[in-house]
């Protein structure tokens, strides 16, 4: 992958905070979780190295690259006792199939491929839209003060512009044989916290975007509430992002499915102080 000096001295930095290598490892696309072009695992405990895995043509590679290194330092910036992550367990996994699909009986009892389906569409609305979602606020707002008329910050608004073009409408017209009302919920109504709070400022044409959720006031109305949260809390560190994700899940209804795990000493959290 070519990267521009910038984003090499960024990976610089993340091993020089961590002690630890970032290593690129291609991959098939069908090998990264979500359908992206890119994802990382972080270095916690004694896992030796960051691993970013990502396609061979990765769209916007400058914008994605910084932003998981940043990711990165977001976390290690605090002490090791305070690096908590959410996680789940069969308790919570229960919980989530209930809440957002509303399956009833044990789902570790349905066809395997019902229960993988599930399963993903959990795992991206906890760690992706809850989650990496909210983290991702500051990030952006990273790269533009760290990295301003430059091709990472350049990157950044055409990757949400396309987000604006596309996903934005796609997530309101999701199939309604695969998606539940409560998933299409949540997932449209993070869509427009994210762009009130921050993404407007990353699109040509912010009105165009908010105009797609003309329709679906209910969405609308929870989305001033995630907003509210924000407002109240600030970006300023990340266990201001671990009240937010928290408080979040409460409003989306969605707070036991998980728990807090430190992924470096492997204590679990249940209820933060």
């Amino acid at each position: 992958m070519d990267l521009i000096e910038p984003v090499k001295q960024l990976i610089q930095e993340v091993e020089n905070a961590t002690g630890k290598p970032v290593e690129f490892k291609e991959v098939s696309s069908d090998r990264l979780y979500g359908g992206g072009s890119m994802n990382v695992t972080r270095a916690f405990g004694k896992t030796p190295a960051h691993i970013i895995r990502h396609v061979h043509d990765v769209t916007f590679p400058q914008f994605f690259v910084s932003h998981e290194c940043l990711h990165i330092l977001r976390i290690t910036s605090v002490p090791v006792d305070q690096r908590l992550t959410i996680k789940d367990n069969p308790k919570t996994v229960k919980n989530g199939f209930r809440i957002l699909f509303g399956v009833t009986h044990d789902p570790f009892q349905i066809p395997k491929s019902a229960f993988a389906t599930y399963n993903e569409l959990r795992g991206l609305i906890l760690s992706g839209t809850l989650s990496s979602g909210i983290q991702d606020l500051w990030v952006d707002q990273e790269i533009l003060r760290r990295y301003p008329d430059t091709l990472i910050s350049e990157e950044l608004f055409e990757a949400y512009q396309e987000w604006s073009e596309t996903k934005l409408n796609d997530d309101l017209n999701l199939d309604k044989s695969i998606f539940s009302d409560k998933c299409f919920e949540i997932i449209n109504a993070t869509n427009w916290g994210t762009l009130n709070i921050a993404r407007s400022g990353f699109i040509q044409d912010s009105s165009k975007a908010l105009a797609l959720f003309d329709s679906h006031p209910d969405i609308v109305s929870l989305g001033h509430q995630l907003v509210d949260v924000v407002q109240k809390h600030s970006l300023s560190s990340y266990k201001n992002d671990m009240d937010i994700i928290d408080e979040w899940a409460t409003i989306l209804g969605i707070r036991s499915c998980y728990f807090w795990r430190n992924p470096e000493t492997k204590k679990d959290v249940w209820v933060r102080n």
